[in-house]
């Protein structure tokens, strides 16, 4: 499952940032003061013991990915074994490991790490006495909760659905069952958890004057750079069915909703709904992450992982309801043998899976790595002690790959271009970093439309999205590269290294 995401391919341009991230956080560098980044603060920390655990390596962080998504595993499992029964719980589990390879996109995103965080919240709240809310141990279930969401908000905000969904069933529960008083006191012990984990976050980023950066990256920028049509964000969503559905977790998740939805509604089950929090989570929660997925209105299929912790309480209920339908059971779930609806269920789910795994496996990342190494091996030669590397556009893997620094905070310059954002102060601190550094650039634009060539001729030809804004400032920026640097070399791909000019030549 996580083949595609072994360290003998190329890191990718979000892993390859978080791993930049987390080998400068080792040395005493402050994330957003000193690197500029728009994701939680928790995917560095992660990345940093990823790298610790390795060497400085990334086997380190690949055998926290396979722990994460043993966890998950075991969790999924263990939730709807009690739940459901064996059958669902082995099909749906089978199911959704299978669907990771289609939206893993490499590993190492914040969507991944949050996968065993959501099952972990879910395997407390589900096996949560409804007793005393007073007592030791709930306080400690419901704290425990409320640290699990800090977690992963702190990874993403957009991967905390399963956690409102969680606080959304408190509600519902202590509405129906006529105790708000209850469930007010719930919330309140999840908030605490919530605030164990943010103030110690806090008071880190204010101690290291890193504070605005962190709400000015992680939330003012993330505001702009959620802004989209309803078209796009509809769009989003529909991109998200697609991408699951190979394996058809999506549609059985859609095709669960819909049917407790009508069970619901039809027999007037509402209170039954209640007293069966595992299907009203699932309920709640696979709504909202459709809609969270999607409020960016981009397609990345890492963006809908969060889905599978929610897709797999209601895929888990609809092949338990297909299993029993028209049979009347008193055998607990947990100890029912599976039936040969079960069986046939899983065997044609199987077929499908394992062919999506197949196709999947032979698009691993092979040519890309190869051509990016190839370019390393290019660079290095021209990388002598002290100098450092500028890659324009949002390569970040190179930095990695020639363990060379970038000469300043902004290693990709999407703020620069952000429609909204960018900022003439940060145009005129990247100069600054450049002409202070003098670094090797390459300029890897030609395969990233989001960013203008440095190219002059190249420019011209270049449209900006609807997402990129290039302001005037810029022209400062290619005025000075245009003057101080010459380009040397440029690849198949387009890429192309300019080197500082001798001061004889200018």
């Amino acid at each position: 499952m996580l083949a595609q995401g072994l360290p003998i391919f190329e890191a990718g341009r979000d892993s390859g940032l978080f791993l930049y991230i987390g080998e400068k956080l080792l040395t005493g560098q402050i994330p957003y003061r000193d690197i500029w980044d728009h994701k939680g603060p928790v995917i560095y920390f992660i990345d940093a013991l990823g790298l610790t655990l390795g060497g400085g390596s990334r086997w380190g962080l690949w055998a926290i990915e396979l722990a994460c998504l043993y966890l998950s595993a075991l969790l999924s499992h263990t939730i709807l074994l009690k739940r459901y029964g064996y059958g669902p719980a082995l099909i749906t589990t089978l199911a959704w490991l299978c669907s990771i390879p289609l939206v893993l996109e490499g590993g190492n995103f914040t969507e991944e790490f949050a996968l065993p965080l959501q099952f972990l919240a879910l395997y407390i709240y589900l096996t949560l006495d409804g007793g005393n809310t007073k007592s030791r141990a709930s306080i400690l279930h419901l704290s425990a909760i409320g640290v699990l969401a800090a977690l992963t908000f702190f990874l993403r905000p957009n991967n905390i659905g399963i956690f409102i969904a969680i606080a959304i069933s408190i509600l519902a529960v202590g509405v129906e069952g006529r105790q708000p008083g209850r469930a007010v006191l719930e919330l309140g012990q999840m908030l605490i958890g919530f605030a164990l984990v943010a103030i110690p976050l806090v008071i880190y980023l204010a101690l290291n004057d890193a504070l605005f950066d962190f709400v000015d990256a992680a939330f003012l920028y993330n505001a702009v750079y959620a802004s989209s049509s309803f078209e796009d964000r509809l769009l989003g969503s529909f991109a998200g069915f697609l991408a699951l559905g190979p394996t058809g977790l999506s549609l059985l998740a859609l095709g669960g909703w819909l049917g407790a939805m009508f069970e619901t509604l039809r027999w007037g089950r509402f209170q039954q709904l209640t007293s069966d929090r595992t299907l009203l989570v699932g309920l709640v929660a696979f709504p909202l992450e459709v809609v969270l997925s999607s409020l960016s209105g981009r397609t990345f299929a890492h963006y809908y992982l969060p889905w599978i912790a929610a897709s797999s309480l209601l895929v888990g209920w609809l092949i338990h309801r297909i299993g029993t339908f028209g049979q009347q059971s008193t055998t607990p779930p947990t100890q029912a043998v599976p039936s040969r609806r079960y069986m046939a269920f899983g065997i044609v789910l199987l077929v499908v899976i394992l062919s999506q795994v197949y196709f999947t496996m032979i698009r691993l990342p092979w040519e890309q790595t190869a051509r990016t190494a190839g370019i390393v091996r290019e660079l290095k030669p021209m990388l002598g002690n002290g100098t450092s590397l500028l890659v324009w556009g949002a390569e970040a893997e190179i930095y990695n790959l020639t363990r060379v620094p970038s000469p300043g905070r902004f290693v990709y310059q999407y703020p620069l271009f952000t429609c909204g954002y960018a900022k003439p102060e940060h145009i005129a601190e990247f100069i600054d970093n450049l002409a202070s550094a003098k670094p090797l650039i390459l300029d890897t634009s030609s395969t990233n439309p989001n960013i203008s060539p440095l190219d002059p001729q190249a420019r011209k030809n270049w449209v900006p999205n609807n997402k990129s804004c290039p302001s005037p400032e810029l022209e400062t920026l290619y005025s000075y590269v245009n003057t101080n640097y010459e380009c040397t070399k440029t690849f198949e791909n387009g890429w192309r290294i300019c080197a500082p000019r001798q001061a004889a030549d200018r």
